[in-house]
């Protein structure tokens, strides 16, 4: 069972290295939940802790065009690829 672990940094570099050797298509990114990726059509928990809000936020902010740090900011939920 995924736990909390707030002062945990996350690395975004790590979850898409375990997309590309899972063979994922999306990586899903969200406040309470652990990380998870699509891999054959079905969603796959990584197995690190839930991500706080904070560290979805550091997660995205980067690699977000303006448009998308709107839409983040408007609705907290974005969807994109990168």
């Amino acid at each position: 069972m995924p736990f909390r672990n707030p002062g945990r940094v996350v690395d975004i570099a790590e979850r898409l290295v375990f997309c590309v050797k899972n063979n994922a298509l999306d990586l899903h990114l969200s406040a309470g939940l652990p990380p998870m990726a699509r891999v054959d059509g079905e969603m796959r928990r990584n197995n690190v802790p839930l991500l706080e809000h904070k560290q979805v936020h550091s997660l995205v902010d980067d690699i977000m065009n303006d448009k998308q740090r709107w839409d983040y900011k408007e609705s907290l939920e974005t969807n994109f690829s990168f």
